[in-house]
C-alpha cells in the first residue's frame, strides 16, 4: 500500500512542483547536507544523527527530502492499511487519498511529524505490528519533538479507551518508554555540550517573547529604559531581525516576559474567540463537519465525546494563546479528522432516520464530498492550492556567496535567502550552487 501514496506525491510534484514554504525545513535541509547533526530543539538527536550518517554515505542525493516523502507516504499507507477490512473501505480509501493530496500543500516536517506520529499510535492500538508501530512512533516524535504533547492530547480518548476498556496497559507503557527514550537521548547530548545547553535555555525564554504578540515599546517606556532597552533594540528583536545575546540575555528575556500581564498574553474574550475561530474558513468547515458528523452518528461512550472535543478545545486554546496560525492549526484539524475516520467504530454508530430509508451513509458521504469540493474551491481561489511553484535562482546573490566564502551574508526575508541558493526541495541538489555562508534573521 506504500506505492499508491508515493505515486500521488510523484504526480503532485510533476503537476505542481514543490518548494519549502517554511524556513525551518530549509535550515534543517541545509544543515543535514552540510553534515550538521545538532538540530535541537527541533529534530531529536538520534534521528538527526541517522540522517546525517546516511547523507554522508550517499552524498549525491538529498536524504532529508527523500526521508520526508517516504515518511509522508508511509503515514498514508498505514491509514489505508487500517481501513482495508472496513465494510466501506473504498469510500474511506477515497477520503484518505483526497486528504493526502490536499495536505501536500502544507508538506513540512511539522505536518509530516504529526501524520507519522498519528499513524504509529493508531497502528500500535489497532494492529499487532507492534515493532513497526514502535519505530514509526519513535521517528514521528523525533522528527518534531514539540508534537508529542499535541498528539497525546488529540489522541487521549483513544489511549484512555484502549487502556481502561480494552485493558491494553502494556501498550501505553511502551508508548511512555518511547517518549522517555527520546527525551533522555536528547538530554544526554545537551548536558554534555554546554553551548547547546545554553542555547536551548535561551531559546526557550526567547520563545516566550516572540511567540506572543509583540511588546509595544510605548506601553513600557519607563521599564525598558531602566533596563537599557531602546526602541530600536526591541523592534529588531520583535521582527526577528537581530538579537544581541549580551543585551537580550536570559535575565533580560525573563524581565521582558514578566512585564506583560496575563491579559496581554492570553485572550479570554469569548466573543473574540468565537469570531477568530470562524474567521478561518478551514476551521469553520471543520466545525461544520463535526456538527454534520454528530447528526449522522451517535456517540457510543464518553471517549467518543472526548475524541470530538479535544481538537475543538485545542483550537480554542490556540486562540486564547493568540497563536492561531495555519502551520499550527492545520495539523490539528488533519489529525482530528483522520482519528475520527480511523477509530470511529469504537466510539460512534450510525443513526437511523425513517425519512432517509437506510441511506444515511450515502447521504453523509455526499455531504462530506460537498464540503471537500467547497474547501478545494476555496483553497484554489484564496490559498494558492494547486498552483505550480517554481524556484528562481538569483544569480547576483548566488555569485556574491560563491565569490566571498569568507564572509557571512545576512538576508532580510525568507524568499531572498531561498533564491540565493540552489533549490533544496528536490532529490538531486546542485551542490555547486549551495553555500553555508548565508543566514536569515529576517521577517520571513
Amino acid at each position: 500500500m506504500l506505492i499508491l501514496p508515493i505515486l500521488i506525491v510523484y504526480l503532485y510534484r510533476i503537476n505542481y512542483n514543490y518548494l519549502y514554504h517554511a524556513v525551518d525545513d530549509v535550515a534543517i535541509n541545509y544543515s543535514i547536507l552540510n553534515g550538521e547533526y545538532m538540530l535541537l530543539p527541533y529534530i531529536g538527536i538520534v534521528l538527526s544523527y541517522l540522517l546525517v550518517i546516511i547523507q554522508s554515505i550517499i552524498p549525491a542525493i538529498n536524504i532529508y527530502f527523500i526521508f520526508l516523502i517516504v515518511a509522508y507516504s508511509l503515514s498514508f499507507s498505514i491509514f489505508l492499511y487500517l481501513v482495508k477490512e472496513h465494510k466501506n473501505k473504498y469510500a474511506l480509501f477515497s477520503v484518505i487519498l483526497i486528504l493526502e493530496i490536499l495536505i501536500l500543500k502544507y508538506f513540512t516536517y511539522s505536518v509530516v511529524a504529526y501524520l507519522l506520529s498519528l499513524a504509529g499510535v493508531l497502528l500500535l492500538y489497532k494492529n499487532k505490528h507492534t515493532l513497526l508501530s514502535y519505530v514509526v512512533i519513535f521517528v514521528g516524535f523525533s522528527l518534531r519533538i514539540q508534537v508529542i504533547t499535541s498528539i497525546l492530547i488529540l489522541l487521549i480518548a483513544i489511549i484512555l479507551y484502549e487502556t481502561i476498556v480494552k485493558k491494553e496497559k502494556r501498550k501505553v507503557f511502551s508508548l511512555a518508554l518511547i517518549i522517555i527514550a527520546i527525551f533522555l537521548s536528547n538530554k544526554m547530548v545537551t548536558t554534555s555540550n554546554q553551548t547547546v545547553s545554553e542555547y536551548l535555555s535561551w531559546n526557550d525564554k526567547s520563545t516566550q517573547i516572540r511567540d506572543y504578540p509583540a511588546i509595544n515599546y510605548e506601553d513600557y517606556v519607563k521599564q525598558l529604559q531602566e533596563i537599557n532597552i531602546s526602541q530600536n533594540d526591541l523592534d529588531t528583536y520583535n521582527s526577528w531581525i537581530f538579537a544581541e545575546k549580551n543585551v537580550f540575555n536570559e535575565n533580560m528575556l525573563s524581565n521582558l516576559d514578566n512585564m506583560r500581564s496575563i491579559s496581554e498574553k492570553y485572550n479570554f474574550s469569548i466573543r473574540e474567540t468565537a469570531l477568530e475561530l470562524f474567521s478561518s474558513e478551514l476551521i469553520k468547515v471543520f466545525i461544520y463537519f463535526v456538527i454534520l458528523f454528530l447528526i449522522f452518528f451517535r456517540v457510543k461512550n464518553r471517549y467518543g465525546y472526548l475524541l470530538i472535543l479535544t481538537p475543538i478545545l485545542s483550537l480554542i486554546a490556540l486562540v486564547i494563546r493568540q497563536r492561531l496560525v495555519e502551520r499550527v492549526y492545520i495539523p490539528i484539524i488533519c489529525v482530528a479528522i483522520l482519528a475520527i475516520i480511523l477509530s470511529g467504530e469504537d466510539f460512534f454508530e450510525r443513526k437511523r432516520y425513517k425519512i432517509l430509508k437506510n441511506t444515511e451513509g450515502i447521504s453523509f458521504g455526499i455531504l462530506c464530498f460537498l464540503f471537500l469540493s467547497y474547501i478545494i474551491s476555496f483553497g484554489k481561489n484564496n490559498l494558492y492550492w494547486f498552483t505550480y511553484q517554481k524556484h528562481q535562482l538569483n544569480p547576483e546573490y548566488n555569485n556574491v556567496l560563491k565569490n566571498n566564502k569568507e564572509n557571512l551574508y545576512i538576508f532580510l526575508g525568507y524568499s531572498n535567502i531561498i533564491n540565493s541558493q540552489a533549490n533544496v526541495s528536490k532529490v538531486f541538489v546542485d551542490r555547486n550552487n549551495l553555500f553555508s555562508n548565508s543566514t536569515t534573521l529576517g521577517t520571513w
